[in-house]
C-alpha cells in the first residue's frame, strides 16, 4: 500500500467516497463475523490518516460492504 499513489488519486479523480476493500486480508475474523474487528478498525483508522480522506466503505467478505458512518460509529466485533 502507497498512501502517496492513493493521495495522487484523489488529488486528480476527486472522489466523493473511497472504499477499503478486503479487509479480511488484515483480519479473517471480519469475514467470519461479519463485522469489522478492533484490529481492521484500526487499519482502516490508519489508513484514512495516511490519505488524508475518509473511509466511506469497507468490504470483508464476498457479500459485504459496510458503509462507514459519518459518527464514526461502525460496531466492533
Amino acid at each position: 500500500f502507497d498512501p502517496q499513489v492513493v493521495k495522487a488519486a484523489i488529488e486528480a479523480n476527486a472522489p466523493t467516497q473511497i472504499v477499503l476493500n478486503h479487509l479480511d486480508y488484515v483480519d479473517i475474523n471480519c469475514a467470519r463475523q461479519g463485522a469489522l474487528t478492533e484490529l481492521a478498525r484500526n487499519f482502516v483508522d490508519q489508513v484514512e490518516q495516511s490519505i488524508g480522506a475518509p473511509i466511506t466503505y469497507v468490504g470483508f467478505n464476498r457479500e459485504s460492504v459496510e458503509a462507514m458512518t459519518a459518527q464514526r460509529q461502525m460496531q466492533i466485533a
